[in-house]
């Protein structure tokens, strides 16, 4: 069900508070503080006054015009306007302005690396396979990804 914008009959209410007017039909409404919304159920009027909630982005950058709600989000956004990708992939030279952004990355080649080695055993033959995969595989995936979250963690 959409919710309905409605005629109000009177409204009387104090600004910053939600209040509950009579639409011309004799429909009760939750009318929005801000910007006088009027809907027939509650649930809607509080979905109204979240999207209020999100326009309030007091951190301006100076640059761009981008609003943050929070200063330190801001201030990890500015990083972008220096030009400076100080964090960068030892494997493939690919810079980032940050540090969890090269991680996520970083992570990228391994699981890339574990579906390669993945494939080349599945081209062994089906007996060898087996075997293969009991002596080999696991000693090498367990060592290969040790290594690979050592790295991360040093990050």
């Amino acid at each position: 069900m959409k919710p309905k914008n409605r005629s109000i009959s009177k409204i009387n209410h104090k600004p910053g508070q939600v209040h509950i007017a009579t639409a011309l039909d004799g429909t009760i409404l939750f009318c929005c503080p801000e910007c006088q919304m009027a809907y027939s159920e509650k649930s809607y009027l509080e979905k109204h006054l979240s999207l209020h909630k999100i326009e309030r982005r007091p951190y301006t950058c100076t640059a761009c015009g981008k609003g943050f709600k929070r200063k330190e989000h801001l201030n990890l956004h500015i990083v972008i306007h220096s030009g400076n990708k100080t964090e960068v992939c030892g494997e493939c030279g690919k810079g980032f302005y940050r540090k969890d952004h090269l991680r996520k990355h970083i992570k990228s080649h391994v699981s890339k690396r574990m579906k390669e080695t993945s494939e080349s055993f599945e081209k062994l033959t089906k007996p060898n396979y087996a075997e293969h995969k009991n002596t080999v595989y696991e000693t090498y995936a367990h060592f290969t990804m040790g290594e690979e979250m050592e790295k991360l963690n040093k990050l």
